[in-house]
């Protein structure tokens, strides 16, 4: 066999592998001592495919410089290792055949030959006929020679193909001029029906050294290396995404030249070659405990949080109030607080803002329903820092599956080790940086189920043996339910000529069923303020309440005399919302006025027509009064007519749109009740209003 010139192809894992290939393996020699030599195998259907050069030809008149006979290719099947036949007639030269690479659904095939230039001699040295690329495509179970690669060339050799799954990449190793030195790791594509033009893959790859028998598979490149890691030729793989190689550890690599292995089952079984045992010869290969797809870095359950509400209000103007968090039944003051929950469950948090002075809750800021609940992963439970030559314990007892049966624990930890248990105990020997996995497998409603997951460690002479650090998570960014709405800067009912208004409210009393304020609010407040009421339609509560405040702090005034009288009573947000229903009292809209003399609904009306439509439809049991109302210009029982007649537009309108004639009613006041005096512009503009108060039918 030409080591320089005829190498090996190799196939493996995807990017998960990386993890993998630290596992515990069996290996057992297929190919016997008496065959020749054996290597580099290839999976083809149910075939091994693979290169030999057993003395089986009557009479040669051509050998190699290493005074060989040429190499073959070969197969057997997984099934009957034993009886091993010739490959295919049409591929077969009278030199050097393979090694050959095939494209997953078995149709294409690349396979490295000489490239025939002296057939005088008939031998082959390093400068004379040499090796280049053939395509060939499968056609009624023959192959067929499609062509040389348009790249092959009779000043350096190209070999070791390697296709990608869909047979539209190709890896292959040359000594071709732009190499780093060597044989090196060159790539081309299938564009437009041609093989591109080869890239060399680069210093990430190559060396100084030989970078042969590339393989490409789901996203992860192999090949082999004469690094001196172990011996000889040993196998590397390449993180794409960390941009480092690594070897494959032994039993895959030994002191021995080790290269092209091949897995169609992800590395749970598979075949390579080595010369191990003085030969070169196809060993098979079992991993002991399963292969995971993929390990996903372990999500450490934290329960430690800041607390901060995004729409807190300033209260710098009254310094007796302060906000105060109740989390459960347990208060700290303050606008933002770090907390840490004993765990998993589903939590109360409440924010209020309080007055110190008399202990009493001003304000109801915000309410949320936190739920904490612990990752669905397996569970790596250990130190994040150990000492070295000091026992610590992997831990899997706080793993969250639900709904799974787990079978079996598997951990694998980067120094070699593996354990089959759950709950295992380690040592590492050595200062450095070490990657724990726990697999998982068992079944979730009667399927087949896996799952792994992975954490860091460090291990060093010096080191604290610290446990796992928990960080603080910002509230803000879960996902939340707000039970009552936070303050916010949104418009209130009724006046809307200024979109940013806010009001707050001094609240004495809500209830579900509609309260009779003669009767059931306190005497002294209905004798020394003006009660007004609501009716929330979301929560359905009617709201009594007291003053209008453009700052929440404005309301603190009429809060404490209230509370001084014994009162329990809040400061609440009033807002231009559409669940927010006035009640008993009648509201001025600035946006319905009629052109004078006339009693005709304008366009820009309907908005606010139609907002209290919404309101009624909604509540069966709302009545409406309509109050028209005219300046003192002009006949007084003119005046009282239009505004009659306003009046009775507005009911008509409503009734058009569904609203019952029962539940509504019009008065025309006309000049009988100003606001103002008519004496000036402004004022009678004032006058000239319709008022509409909202009732709860008794």
């Amino acid at each position: 066999m030409v080591r320089t010139l005829l190498l090996y192809s190799l196939i493996f894992l995807s990017s998960s592998a990386f993890a993998q290939e630290k596992k515990e393996f069996e290996v057992h020699q297929l190919t016997p001592p008496d065959f020749g030599d054996a290597y580099s195998p290839s999976i083809v259907g149910n075939s091994i495919v693979f290169c030999g050069n057993k003395k089986d030809r009557i009479v040669y008149t051509v050998i190699g410089n290493d005074h060989k006979e040429p190499a073959d290719l070969y197969f057997f099947t997984p099934d009957n290792t034993a009886e091993i036949k010739r490959f295919s007639a049409s591929m077969r030269t009278e030199y050097y055949d393979g090694p050959a690479t095939f494209s997953e659904n078995g149709s294409r095939c690349i396979v490295s030959q000489n490239i025939v230039t002296d057939h005088k001699f008939r031998a082959f040295t390093n400068r004379e006929n040499r090796l280049g690329l053939n395509e060939y495509r499968l056609q009624d179970s023959n192959w067929v020679l499609v062509g040389s690669l348009p790249f092959n060339d009779t000043s350096y050799n190209c070999t070791h193909p390697a296709l990608s799954s869909d047979g539209t990449t190709l890896f292959f190793s040359s000594n071709r001029p732009g190499g780093m030195g060597g044989y090196d790791i060159w790539k081309s594509t299938w564009t437009d029906g041609i093989w591109s033009e080869p890239i060399n893959l680069g210093s990430g790859i190559n060396s100084s050294g030989q970078e042969v028998f590339p393989t490409f598979i789901n996203e992860q490149l192999y090949f082999s290396s004469n690094r001196g890691v172990f011996g000889g030729l040993d196998i590397y793989a390449y993180n794409s995404e960390s941009e480092t190689i690594e070897p494959l550890q032994p039993p895959l690599n030994s002191s021995s030249d080790d290269f092209g292995l091949v897995s169609s089952d992800r590395l749970k079984t598979g075949y390579f070659s080595s010369n191990r045992s003085s030969v070169d010869a196809i060993w098979s290969f079992t991993f002991l405990q399963p292969v995971f797809d993929a390990c996903d870095s372990l999500v450490v359950n934290n329960y430690c949080y800041t607390l901060a509400e995004e729409n807190a209000l300033a209260l710098d103007e009254v310094p007796s109030l302060v906000y105060q968090w109740d989390i459960n039944g347990e208060k700290r003051n303050g606008i933002e607080i770090d907390y840490c929950f004993p765990g998993p469950g589903q939590y109360m948090i409440q924010l209020d803002i309080i007055d110190t002075i008399v202990n009493a809750v001003y304000a109801n800021q915000a309410a949320y329903e936190l739920v904490i609940e612990d990752e669905e992963q397996p569970y790596i439970t250990s130190l994040d820092s150990v000492r070295t030559n000091a026992p610590f314990q992997l831990l899997s007892k706080e793993t969250n599956l639900p709904n799974v049966e787990i079978e079996d624990y598997y951990w694998s930890l980067s120094d070699g080790s593996s354990y089959h248990e759950p709950n295992p105990q380690h040592t590492f020997r050595e200062e450095g940086t070490y990657r724990l996995e726990l697999g998982i497998l068992g079944t979730l409603f009667g399927e087949a189920y896996e799952d792994c997951v992975y954490k860091v460690i460090v291990c060093g002479d010096s080191v604290e043996m610290n446990e796992t650090n928990t960080t603080l998570l910002n509230l803000n960014d879960l996902s939340r339910e707000r039970r009552k709405p936070s303050f916010s800067n949104e418009p209130s009912f009724p006046d809307q000529a200024d979109s940013t208004q806010v009001i707050y409210v001094v609240e004495i009393a809500s209830s579900k069923e509609k309260l009779i304020v003669e009767n059931d609010l306190p005497l002294d407040l209905r004798e020394d303020y003006f009660i007004k009421s609501n009716y929330n339609t979301k929560d359905s509560l009617y709201s009594y309440y007291i003053g209008e405040y453009a700052k929440i702090t404005d309301a603190h005034k009429t809060w404490y005399e209230i509370i001084q009288r014994g009162h329990e009573v809040f400061v609440r947000s009033r807002k231009n919302d559409a669940e927010e229903i006035p009640l008993d009292q009648a509201v001025v809209m600035r946006t319905i006025l009629f052109e004078s003399n006339k009693s005709e609904i304008k366009d820009e009306f309907k908005p606010d027509l139609d907002r209290i439509i919404g309101w009624m439809t909604q509540v069966e049991a709302l009545q409406l009064v309509i109050y028209a109302h005219t300046d003192n210009v002009g006949n007084q029982r003119k005046n009282k007519d239009l505004s009659q007649d306003r009046a009775m537009a507005i009911v008509a309108y409503f009734i058009a749109n569904g609203i019952d004639e029962s539940r509504l009613q019009a008065i025309g006041y006309g000049e009988e009740r100003p606001i103002a005096s008519n004496d000036t512009l402004e004022g009678r503009s004032q006058n000239r209003r319709v008022e509409f108060e909202l009732k709860m039918k008794e």
